[in-house]
């Protein structure tokens, strides 16, 4: 009676324990399962993309295309004790071109949606008044200068593509123990959530600041355009009339990063 009365009282915790070690095991052995099967993708997908270097800045991550059909059902869906070999993938290698191409556009799609209806005003520095026919921006607006996108999750300024493939919008950030077994996902999509990533207009007015004084056309200019200008902008506010250090001289890159600090203290 007095074993049977102990096993009553840690005999509940016991079956609890063993049940979570269970599940622990379980979503271990899951998500070893898909990263397996991902890293021959990967490996797949890393050599299509070298031999094609003109789609990279714009092509999604492999662990994106991890979850995308026709390899989402081949990683995801294939029985566990069914092998999976880089051959079954490379079988379909052919849909490369079209998920790349597919996800582009769907990434596009999303920063334009993000930029306001009056993004062409803006980059003037007009804004107008009263309610006005929408207009969607074209993909010409992404290349500008002053288009600039804001992370979540740090502090840099992000322009087109590079906002594509940085690391904080391809990062995988639920926790597995918090996931049912069936639910597990190492692999990231891009901006997941879509709440990730933002039209910077703080830094989108300090860069018409910058361009102007440059003596550039805020509306048209590209950020490759600045990139490959020898002109340079000088802080007036900077200046000194002695030392070795009187001028302070900026690409445009940098004096819009100096305006950012001056607009956060």
């Amino acid at each position: 009676m007095t074993q049977w009365a102990e096993w009553t009282k840690i005999g509940p915790l016991l079956v609890d324990t063993f049940q979570e070690l269970r599940q622990t095991f379980a979503r271990h052995d899951r998500r070893q399962l898909i990263e397996n099967r991902s890293r021959d993708l990967r490996s797949l997908y890393r050599s299509y993309i070298t031999r094609h270097r003109e789609l990279e800045p714009f092509a999604p991550a492999w662990h994106e295309v991890a979850r995308t059909e026709p390899f989402r059902t081949i990683i995801y869906t294939t029985p566990p004790e069914t092998k999976i070999s880089i051959i079954d993938l490379r079988q379909h290698m052919e849909e490369f071109p079209r998920i790349v191409e597919e996800w582009k556009e769907r990434a596009n799609s999303f920063l334009l949606d993000l930029l306001s209806q009056d993004v062409n005003d803006h980059a003037n520095g007009r804004r107008r008044k009263g309610k006005g026919k929408e207009r969607t921006p074209d993909l010409s607006v992404l290349e500008r200068a002053t288009t600039i996108f804001a992370c979540k999750w740090c502090s840099d300024c992000l322009l087109y593509p590079h906002v594509l493939s940085h690391r904080c919008l391809n990062m995988r950030r639920t926790k597995i123990d918090e996931q049912e077994v069936e639910e597990i996902e190492p692999n990231a999509l891009w901006n997941e959530g879509h709440d990730q990533v933002s039209f910077d207009t703080v830094a989108s007015e300090a860069a018409i600041t910058v361009i102007r004084a440059l003596g550039e056309d805020p509306s048209t200019v590209t950020w490759k355009q600045l990139d490959q200008s020898p002109k340079r902008v000088e802080c007036v506010s900077c200046a000194k009339e002695r030392g070795s250090c009187r001028r302070l001289v900026m690409t445009w890159r940098q004096a819009v990063s100096v305006s950012l600090l001056d607009l956060k203290e």
